[in-house]
């Protein structure tokens, strides 16, 4: 099993970092583990740690003021979340959810700052992540902005297989719903579209993908 110090190399926003740096990060990280359904974080809560994600994949999401769930992007193993709260000490900008079974390498805020204090290339490492992401990582978003519904729930599928064992989604239709925006009888009925083409296999809450 490899340990602490080998998983963050393999953090895409840690990729440039001196080795003493992954060393100094690695003596204070904890590893957790999440359920599918379970939060991570939630919106407007204290930012008080920041998650490296080294297993599964998560769903970042808004609240609107009425009470509607907006889904933002996924993240996945490599990437990183909550990074920029413990830095502006601002609250959590979103909610974000363990989609699959999730396993992450958590640094509380107090400990990253310390870090920061000797090795201030993390505030720009942590920066750059962010810019990143709002220009590359909008998945959802891009989905979302296909048109024929099978497409965007055969594009849904293809994103989160992998990160499931046999690439067998077991979320159910009202989940993958929220995801794409549309009803819970319009995704199954595109479900069952996709089924005929062979491209998945649908049983109770699970769904099996069987080609890419």
């Amino acid at each position: 099993m490899k340990n602490k110090e080998d998983l963050l190399k393999e953090q895409l926003i840690l990729k440039n970092i001196p080795s003493s740096t992954l060393a100094k990060l690695s003596q204070v990280a904890t590893l957790n583990t999440f359920e599918p359904g379970e939060k991570l974080m939630y919106e407007e809560d204290k930012s008080n740690n920041i998650h490296f994600i080294i297993k599964g994949i998560v769903l970042v999401s808004n609240m609107l003021e009425d009470g509607t769930i907006v889904p933002i992007t996924l993240l996945h193993e490599g990437q990183s979340v909550g990074e920029m709260g413990p830095i502006t000490d601002r609250p959590r900008s979103a909610t974000v959810e363990a989609i699959s079974s999730v396993e992450t390498l958590v640094v509380s805020r107090d400990n990253l700052k310390l870090i920061m204090q000797s090795d201030p290339i993390l505030n720009g490492v942590f920066l750059n992540e962010l810019s990143s992401r709002i220009r590359h990582e909008n998945k959802i978003f891009l989905i979302q902005k296909t048109k024929h519904l099978p497409e965007k729930a055969w594009l849904l599928l293809q994103e989160l297989s992998p990160y499931f064992e046999n690439q067998s989604i077991n979320l159910s239709h009202e989940k993958l719903a929220e995801l794409i925006g549309v009803t819970r009888p319009r995704l199954t009925e595109a479900l069952h579209i996709l089924e005929t083409e062979h491209k998945i296999q649908l049983s109770f809450n699970n769904i099996r993908v069987l080609k890419q």
